[in-house]
């Protein structure tokens, strides 16, 4: 569809030799094509985890850009809108800011949320595969609440940024009206997160451990 002709065990041929000879490399993806199957978004996401780390990876939003192919073949499919199409026009800065895969991403698109989210984690370098490959497994479960998986995500945005896991700001843009209440009233707060931890636990535990391949 992009004229693309590399497949994946070619990709993984050449990180392996970039990362034998110490060479860090940086992927681009682009996450939300209109066409993609919850089978592209599962095989990107086992690619990411294959790729020998450290490395970088760049998420991407499609440009649809007037009167290209790909763009006319969208409109007459249904799959975008005209109005869709004239924010081509905007700022590279501004659309780069409004990608469909980051945390504010709607949860009318819940298969989106769980993908883009998983795949976006699978490129941090201090996030352990294994715990990775939990998620994976639960991934049934996530997609009925995605914002919960937004909202680890968000946890390691912040740890990314900051060096520090910081639990509330993420919170606050993910939940802010939970973060506003729970500001006000920390000693519900403190009750929640008792409440949660064991919870948390229990579903965590439900996933059958992997090794972790990091």
């Amino acid at each position: 569809m992009l004229n693309r002709r590399e497949t994946n065990e070619q990709i993984l041929r050449a990180a392996e030799i970039l990362h034998r000879h110490g060479i860090e490399a940086g992927y681009e993806f682009i996450l939300d094509i209109p066409w993609l199957t919850e089978e592209n978004c599962r095989g990107t996401f086992e690619l990411v985890m294959q790729i020998p780390r450290p490395f970088g990876l760049h998420l991407h939003s499609l440009s649809l850009l007037p009167r290209a192919a790909l763009t006319e073949r969208a409109l007459a499919e249904g799959l975008i809108t005209r109005e869709q199409v004239a924010l081509a026009h905007r700022p590279l800065v501004d659309r780069f800011a409004s990608h469909l895969w980051q945390y504010r991403l709607e949860v009318r698109n819940r298969q989106a949320a769980l993908w883009h989210t998983l795949i976006y984690l699978a490129g941090l370098p201090f996030m352990p595969r294994s715990a990775l490959w939990k998620l994976y497994r639960l991934r049934m479960v996530l997609r009925l609440c995605p914002r919960l998986l937004l909202l680890i995500a968000e946890v390691a945005r912040t740890k990314e940024a900051t060096g520090q896991a910081r639990f509330l700001p993420a919170l606050t843009n993910v939940y802010p009206g939970l973060a506003r209440f729970l500001g006000r009233h920390p000693t519900v707060a403190g009750l929640l997160g008792r409440v949660m931890r064991p919870l948390a636990y229990g579903v965590w535990r439900m996933a059958k451990p992997a090794e972790d391949t990091s």
